[in-house]
């Protein structure tokens, strides 16, 4: 006799929680190299997590331009929309726009998203 699976749940099976778009928000950001004014533009989920990495050298493509201080950010619920706005900031915007760009942004959200003393992280 061979094994078959069941197509139909079972009331008792765990259920897989979906992902509540409000409490893992993607981020796109553009990091400004204290060094040189050199601009860095990523995406990521752990704005945090990802700012300490660039300053403290894990990251190879802003390890020699370190301090990089968060100077703009936007905020999406899907990854897929975070890596299109990169995708653009990176491809159709030159230097000159994103520092307008950066002019433009309120800079008090990055203190209230990640506090003063995380945005001027030390090398």
């Amino acid at each position: 006799m061979a094994f078959t699976r069941s197509r139909v749940r079972s009331p008792s099976a765990p259920q897989i929680p979906t992902r509540d778009p409000s409490d893992l928000p993607f981020y796109v950001y553009i990091l400004e190299s204290h060094v040189d004014g050199s601009l860095y533009t990523g995406q990521t989920s752990h704005l945090c997590d990802r700012l300490t990495s660039h300053n403290k050298g894990w990251v190879q493509s802003t390890k020699a331009k370190r301090p990089y201080p968060l100077v703009y950010f936007e905020v999406f619920t899907t990854r897929s929309q975070a890596m299109w706005r990169e995708w653009e900031l990176k491809k159709k915007w030159n230097t000159d726009r994103k520092k307008r760009l950066i002019r433009t942004f309120d800079k008090s959200k990055i203190t209230c998203l990640i506090g003063s003393s995380t945005n001027s992280s030390n090398p």
